[in-house]
């Protein structure tokens, strides 16, 4: 049943060739308009299966549809049956040759459609440490596209400079501030084995500026010492032969009574 219907899409669009394909791809276009449709139907004789579809209905011969949500995926239409087909790897669909195509080709028409435009360089309002930075492309011809980065604690990113600076000298403006080491998602979880950020750094929201307990380490010889809300060092109180522990009433080290 499956060699059948692929044999009669195949006699359909052999003779439905898109002529604006034709003449984009120049010489040799049948070869290659054959060679896409192979591979499209081959794939789809093993991935996909058939479905009956309103969108499908009273088509005669073979349509092909695009997915208005999601580049990498088109749907074969044929005697009232869809066909899911999703692109290989990272290629795209184009409407025009109706078939796969590299993503960021020149014959990439629905990533170019379907992707915001991002500045590069510029500053981004969830967070006064993040912005957009755009990498040369690996491969020429490819298109240039903006990563979001983030300063390392505590720096910000400063419009004017284009670069990463610290706090005292950036204006975030609209921007959220992030003050915790917390708050840059360098020093977040990743994995289920990580250690909560919350127990690896401490946080100076709310503390005065120099020395202060660290919070959740209270009674122990761990301390801060914060400037403008941020950390400016974690340290340790240094052990002689008595134990030592952070007092934050004298902010500083005292011996532990025993």
């Amino acid at each position: 049943m499956m060699i059948m219907y692929i044999r009669e899409v195949w006699a359909d669009l052999e003779s439905d060739i898109n002529p604006e394909f034709r003449k984009r791809l120049g010489e040799g276009t049948d070869i290659v308009v054959r060679m896409n449709v192979v591979v499209l139907l081959s794939a789809l004789a093993v991935v996909s299966a058939f479905e009956v579809n309103k969108e499908c209905e009273g088509i005669i011969g073979v349509e092909w549809k695009e997915d208005p949500t999601d580049c990498s995926v088109f749907y074969l239409c044929y005697n009232g049956r869809r066909t899911k087909y999703s692109c290989p790897g990272t290629m795209v669909t184009d409407p025009i040759s109706r078939a796969c195509v590299p993503k960021g080709s020149k014959l990439d028409k629905c990533s170019e459609k379907n992707t915001p435009s991002i500045p590069c360089n510029a500053a981004l309002k969830e967070s006064c440490a993040k912005y957009t930075n755009c990498p040369v492309p690996r491969e020429m011809g490819m298109p240039i596209i903006p990563e979001v980065q983030e300063c390392p604690y505590p720096l910000l990113y400063d419009e004017d400079s284009k670069g990463c600076a610290y706090p005292d000298t950036v204006k975030c403006g609209d921007r959220i501030e992030p003050k915790d080491p917390c708050d840059y998602r360098a020093n977040q979880c990743e994995g289920p084995n990580c250690v909560p950020c919350s127990v690896r750094h401490p946080s100076c929201s709310g503390r005065p500026d120099g020395l202060n307990v660290w919070a959740g380490r209270e009674k122990t010889p761990y301390f801060v010492v914060c400037r403008g809300e941020r950390v400016v060092h974690q340290g340790l109180c240094p052990q002689g032969d008595k134990g030592r522990m952070f007092d934050p009433e004298i902010s500083g080290c005292v011996d532990i009574d025993v």
